[in-house]
């Protein structure tokens, strides 16, 4: 017979490791933004070596993010704001990198990394 639920001791430890696991996976998510933002190399017109995204999101003073219009991961709300877990995460890190403003570009998720290939945004964030 199975003990009752609440005096398991595996179900304690399973309940206690649920925020470390959440904790994780945003930490994660924005790592991987500060990553594509700090790390990554375009193609600039007369940049040989291909220009540093950083610097000229810096000078811009604007990235483009790319968004998939997914609840409530990031999308753009009934007032037309742009919200979710990951632009929110999105703007903290670039303020924190420099670049003041976050401009959402929504599209669909098949067209997040065309669309980044394709310059039509600087960043890609969805969940």
């Amino acid at each position: 017979m199975a003990p009752p639920r609440g005096k398991d001791i595996d179900s304690r430890k399973t309940a206690k490791m649920g925020p470390r696991r959440r904790s994780l996976l945003v930490g994660g998510a924005a790592l991987g933004l500060l990553g594509a933002a700090g790390c990554s190399r375009v193609s600039g017109s007369g940049a040989e070596d291909g220009g540093n995204l950083l610097e000229r999101l810096r000078s811009q003073g604007t990235v483009r993010l790319g968004i998939a219009g997914e609840i409530p991961f990031g999308y753009i709300d009934k007032d037309g704001d742009f919200t979710g877990e990951a632009p929110e995460i999105a703007k903290v890190i670039f303020k924190r990198l420099g670049v003041a403003k976050v401009q959402p570009v929504p599209t669909e998720f098949g067209s997040l990394i065309p669309g980044l290939r394709s310059q039509q945004f600087d960043v890609v964030s969805a969940g």
